[in-house]
């Protein structure tokens, strides 16, 4: 009843601001969330089967907390006051951050047992939890998630300041109309269909009003082409590419996320260019293997970690910020797809969720947990130097110790 009262009022504060929704659909989205959040809470005890009611209220608990990764819910409706039912006034964001853990922690405590999947393999008494093993996913220019059993990205809003507002909304609408200008300009040259992949999804992803990081990681992989094609590129088209690039740097330099991700990176260690060929070329193998793998993985994820895989294409020339982009995306990527699809393969995985179906998808999830292995084990010694992060290894061998059992 708690969740249901909270999804109604949020969607009545999401149309009391209906007039100013954004173009990108934000506003529709919370809208629309909000809706499915309460047909399906109307479902919940259909079934008579306490876990099936459980599941759907953590999906609920899950789209509610994701909420605040739209940037019109977080700037427009989360600060809003909203009385629950017992009359205690609070903001939406107070609500939501204090009152769904403790929801979430009595379902986890109250759940009756139960198999994780239709027919699965149990786990080795010694397998580790790999969801104790992975981290949350960190800052980086791309973040993942598993949803309805597809692999596809997760988008991360862009926060500014108010004050800030209407320049960056002035700013990014100039921007794409300079990214559309510079399409049509390239499509009639000869210059590398890459140009072409890359600008447009600058394009969109300021379209979207979100990813930051990517936005500024895309126009150092932007830079890369331009050196490597220069020549390719007509003299006129290569003077509108150094302004755009120089405007867009400006732009993303507004925002605190893309500057707090320049902080970190700066402060890493340096890979030598043999360990940043690893990289490369661990990420070019995933993206290549996911690409083919359109069962459970949305065309989006391969396409976009090419496009940020491009900026350290030369190790010889890869920047300091370019390579900790690519290391910090990567393991984003591999953790989410052991997390994700990892619960076929034993109690000790998070499980696999949103109707995946064991007899006809099993082979394709131990494809990609196979490779998700493989590829933690070939980058594990580059993020622990440059990112201090250890847990890649340990990861890859539960879950090989898994589909081996």
């Amino acid at each position: 009843m708690d969740l249901q009262h909270l999804s109604v009022a949020l969607g009545n504060a999401a149309l009391q601001e209906r007039k100013n929704w954004p173009s990108n659909g934000d506003g529709r989205l919370v809208k629309a969330t909000t809706e499915k959040i309460l047909r399906s809470l109307e479902r919940a005890f259909e079934r008579g089967d306490i876990n099936f009611a459980l599941d759907i209220i953590e999906e609920s608990i899950m789209m509610l907390t994701e909420l605040s990764d739209i940037p019109f819910y977080s700037e427009l409706i989360a600060d809003k006051k909203h009385r629950d039912r017992t009359y205690n006034l609070k903001t939406f964001r107070e609500t939501v951050s204090l009152r769904l853990p403790i929801y979430s922690k009595y379902i986890a405590s109250n759940r009756p047992p139960r198999k994780l999947a239709p027919t699965p393999i149990e786990a080795q008494e010694d397998l580790p939890d790999v969801s104790k093993i992975i981290p949350a996913q960190k800052s980086a220019p791309l973040k993942f998630a598993v949803a309805n059993g597809m692999l596809q990205l997760k988008r991360q809003s862009a926060r500014i300041s108010a004050d800030d507002r209407q320049m960056v909304s002035h700013g990014r609408s100039a921007l794409q109309d300079d990214a559309t200008s510079i399409i049509h300009s390239l499509a009639g040259s000869n210059a590398d269909p890459r140009f072409l992949v890359a600008f447009g999804e600058i394009r969109d992803v300021l379209a979207a009003d979100s990813d930051v990081i990517r936005l500024g990681m895309l126009s150092v992989s932007c830079n890369s082409l331009v050196s490597r094609f220069h020549e390719q590129l007509p003299d006129i088209v290569s003077a509108r590419l150094d302004a755009f690039d120089t405007n867009l740097s400006m732009f993303v330099s507004q925002f605190p996320d893309w500057r707090k991700f320049v902080e970190n990176a700066s402060s890493t260690e340096e890979l030598s260019s043999d360990e940043i060929q690893v990289v490369f070329n661990v990420g070019q193998e995933l993206a290549e293997k996911l690409q083919t793998n359109e069962e459970l993985v949305d065309p989006s994820v391969p396409k976009s970690l090419k496009l940020i895989l491009e900026a350290i294409r030369d190790p010889s020339k890869a920047s300091k910020r370019a390579v900790f982009g690519a290391v910090r995306t990567l393991e984003n990527l591999i953790g989410t797809i052991i997390l994700g699809f990892g619960g076929f393969f034993g109690a000790g995985f998070a499980g696999v969720k949103d109707g995946l179906k064991a007899s006809s998808k099993i082979a394709a999830i131990a494809l990609i947990l196979g490779l998700a292995a493989n590829s933690a084990e070939a980058l594990s010694p580059s993020a622990a130097k440059m990112v201090k992060s250890d847990w890649m290894e340990k990861a890859a061998s539960a879950i090989k110790k898994a589909m081996e059992s």
